[in-house]
């Protein structure tokens, strides 16, 4: 059931900043829940961006309030992507 809810929105588009540390759509709620159950620990981008945030030896899933995103079809992966442009 939760496949198609969060194939849309790309579930599965997370990524990997570094070993341990992924980036993922809030709305992707069932995958969270699937990280979360995995070990990892869920801390607001936001939180995460502060200097003052340690994420040494930790387990997380960095969740992106970014719903308008999401409707480009795009997602955290998709964003680090390189853009060519032929001007």
């Amino acid at each position: 059931p939760g496949q198609s809810r969060e194939q849309w929105p790309d579930g599965a588009n997370l990524f990997c900043l570094y070993r341990g540390v992924v980036i993922i759509y809030g709305q992707n709620e069932r995958s969270i829940a699937e990280l979360v159950r995995n070990g990892y620990k869920t801390v607001r981008a936001d939180i995460f961006a502060k200097k003052e945030f340690e994420a040494k030896g930790k387990h997380l899933a960095v969740v992106l309030d970014a719903y308008e995103l999401s409707h480009g079809r795009g997602g955290a992966r998709c964003m680090t992507q390189p853009w060519v442009r032929g001007w």
